[in-house]
């Protein structure tokens, strides 16, 4: 009879095929990316309903006697091991070599959060809004205070056996789900493979091998290396008395399989220490199954991503910041790692699209920390039952030892990692990707008037709009260094959001174009004598500058930043950080309105004016705390200048409006402009550019990315 292929091996197969399908197709397989969504939406349906189920049925199931002997002692050991993954995790950003990184503009950045509660986070007033709303901690904490409270009740097995088959109900539903996992990896993988584009994995070998780094070290020798240390068991015989359970948790991906193998081993070991009674070994059997019910060291390892996302994006975490990290991704983690990473990056207002590289690592990797999950349950097992037995002798030279062993692997492993990647020179560089970009849309026939010593044609006073239809062209004034509105690619083409923006508008009129290079402050003379008929580059409306052109309605709106070092961003972060610094510098390219503003928002701040950011980049004006823009434009400048980060002050997040200028009072054409803004919108042209230009999603439209059917086979073009 034909052997039926595993789960795994059918997983592993949809994950090849799908690599294989994105490589094939390239973009024309982007659809398949609803398929991975739905996957992972049911992936996370019953977590929650799991947890709660399982907390409440382990918990409750209990009698005080036994709550309290598992609590005292099997709660040190595992409190131990937390503590040693924790540990490890936290010192993952060792192994990240000196390579400066930048990221995109996220909406992370600018979305209103309130401030942190750690009360309200993890003591719900009503556990079914925290239900309702994914809060994580705040369920757990329910879940176990109603666990402790059946412990007490006498007739509390009607409820308990309810529990059983709400447990078996939901292990159904997740059993149906897991079933469809190779179609749903095929299709995540098909996605991602298909349409990211290879240099934005750039940076990713550095997590993958800490994380494996750390997954071996934690496994062959943390682990095994405390059971030692704290018995007359010896590490060899964990080795080998485990290692049927690791290989099998390693090749099948999953933890609960291998439970019944691992409380055997577990028994095993305790039974061979001496002193060792009936009753202690028996311990086993109930710490292996309620273990399941707890984070893992394999779960936990998985905290790191949050630390690397946070390096590889410009937004790496403070030291300050790493009490709140761990103790709010220790809770988190209760929960299913695929509903915790979105939390933790939205907590800590990292780039949420880091969560699609972590579920193409997890799809590849998560063995590993399945690895680690076993070998955590299996120390777990044999050290409380030796515990609970009175079996555990602390030694101080033999544990002194083995710690000390333990910072040696973990601390020379991980400065390891980060010299041999410092060696390699394997820069993370947005750069390129940013400044090599192409106009997403169809061009029209222009010309760029580059200097502002050219001749510009002289003009005539009036409607630009009646001037565009008697000449077919239109004049469009922009600005040096308006990234990402209109600046110059490498290849000296002028593009941007707001050139490609004139480019739709000349072709929907039959229009060619003249982009005029001017200063900003000759812009309201040369629109009003006729020079140019339209002035671009990013321009925000103020009540100054609203007494010399006439501004069209606004198409987007941006959000007032702070351009500082990496490591200032926590100064800047929130308004009351800010108040709070002494003696601060702020540039400001130069702007009257809101000069005025920033005056009043920090009255104590000496503000210095600029003609070009470049000047604040490049140290021009001396040592300068900050640079204000908007955080759109930031995140730009950020991608050249990878050392810098964008700092939103929260709560109060301040937004102004953009748009274009045209000539004083010059209502007909701004009128028409603004139509045409609106349909823009609304056929979201505007947002496609958003997309593009600012949020970095988009490839190029039409699709020239490399993929085998069309730079291979020249099937498509």
């Amino acid at each position: 009879m034909k052997k039926k292929m595993s789960l795994s091996t059918r997983i592993l197969i949809g994950l090849v095929l799908g690599i294989l399908t994105g490589l094939f197709f390239g973009e024309k397989v982007a659809f398949l990316g609803m398929a991975g969504r739905a996957f992972l939406l049911l992936l996370q349906m019953t977590v929650l309903p799991y947890v709660v189920v399982a907390l409440m049925r382990g918990i409750g199931s209990l009698d005080f006697d036994m709550a309290k002997l598992l609590a005292r002692k099997a709660g040190s050991i595992l409190l131990i091991i937390w503590v040693l993954t924790l540990a490890v995790v936290m010192l993952f950003p060792i192994a990240f070599p000196d390579w400066e990184s930048a990221s995109y503009f996220s909406s992370t950045l600018v979305e209103s959060a309130e401030e942190f509660d750690f009360v309200s986070m993890f003591i719900p007033a009503n556990p079914f809004g925290a239900l309702a709303e994914n809060v994580v901690p705040g369920v757990v904490l329910f879940s176990v205070a109603f666990g402790i409270a059946l412990i007490g009740i006498k007739k509390k097995q009607g409820l308990l056996d309810v529990f059983d088959t709400a447990g078996d109900a939901l292990g159904r539903v997740a059993t149906f789900v897991v079933s469809l996992a190779p179609y749903g990896v095929f299709a995540l993988m098909a996605k991602a493979a298909g349409t990211i584009e290879f240099s934005s994995l750039q940076g990713l070998q550095v997590y993958v091998v800490t994380y494996l780094a750390a997954a071996v070290i934690i496994t062959f020798w943390v682990m095994p290396g405390l059971i030692a240390a704290l018995t007359p068991i010896r590490y060899r015989d964990v080795i080998m008395s485990m290692r049927d359970a690791l290989v099998t948790g390693f090749a099948t991906g999953n933890l609960f399989v291998v439970l019944p193998l691992l409380s055997r081993r577990s028994r095993d070991l305790v039974q061979n220490i001496e002193g060792s009674s009936e009753e202690s070994a028996g311990m086993v059997d109930i710490i292996t199954p309620t273990s399941y019910s707890f984070p893992t060291a394999g779960k936990l390892l998985a905290l790191a991503f949050i630390l690397f996302a946070g390096w590889m994006t410009g937004f790496p975490l403070s030291i300050a910041r790493y009490p709140m990290f761990a103790i709010t991704g220790f809770f988190t983690w209760f929960g299913s790692t695929y509903v915790s990473v979105p939390f933790m990056l939205d907590l800590f207002r990292i780039p949420a699209d880091a969560f699609q590289l972590f579920i193409v690592i997890d799809n590849i990797f998560g063995r590993f920390g399945v690895m680690v999950a076993v070998i955590h349950v299996g120390t777990l097992a044999v050290l409380g039952s030796a515990a609970v037995g009175g079996l555990i002798r602390v030694r101080p030279v033999k544990v002194g030892r083995y710690l000390i062993v333990t910072v040696l692997i973990v601390i020379g492993t991980f400065v390891g990692i980060r010299l041999a990647f410092t060696s390699i020179g394997s820069k993370v560089d947005q750069y390129e990707l940013f400044i090599g970009r192409s106009n997403l849309f169809e061009t029209v026939e222009h010309r760029v008037i580059d200097s502002e010593e050219a001749a510009i044609p002289a003009g005539r006073p009036g409607s630009a709009l009646a001037r565009i239809h008697e000449t077919g062209i239109i004049r469009v004034g922009y600005t040096r260094d308006a990234l990402p509105w209109a600046f110059q690619n490498d290849n000296a083409e002028l593009v941007g959001l707001d050139v490609e923006l004139m480019h739709k508008f000349a072709g929907e009129l039959g229009l060619e174009i003249e982009f005029v290079l001017t200063e900003y402050e000759n812009a309201p003379d040369l629109l009003n004598n006729g020079a140019i008929d339209l002035m671009i580059g990013g321009l925000v409306i103020t009540t100054t500058d609203m007494k010399k052109v006439t501004f069209t309605d606004p198409y987007i709106e941006v959000t007032v930043a702070f351009i500082v070092r990496d490591h200032r961003r926590d100064d800047f972060n929130t308004d009351k950080a800010l108040q709070k610094q002494k003696g601060l510098r702020i540039g400001l390219k130069d702007n009257k309105y809101y000069f005025k503003k920033l005056q009043e928002y920090l009255p104590d701040a000496e503000i210095v004016t600029l003609e070009s950011p470049r000047e604040f980049f490049r140290g021009e004006k001396g040592d300068l705390d900050a640079l204000v823009m908007s955080a759109e434009m930031g995140s730009s400048w950020c991608l050249i200048y990878p050392e810098y980060t964008v700092a939103v002050p929260f709560p109060m997040v301040r937004s102004v409006p953009m748009s274009f200028a045209v000539a004083f009072g010059d209502r007909d054409t701004a009128e028409f402009l603004n139509t045409w803004i609106a349909l823009k919108k609304n056929d979201r042209t505007v947002a496609s550019l958003f997309d593009y230009w600012i949020a970095g999603k988009k490839v190029k439209a039409g699709g020239k990315r490399w993929c085998v059917i069309r730079d291979v086979l020249g099937w498509v073009d």
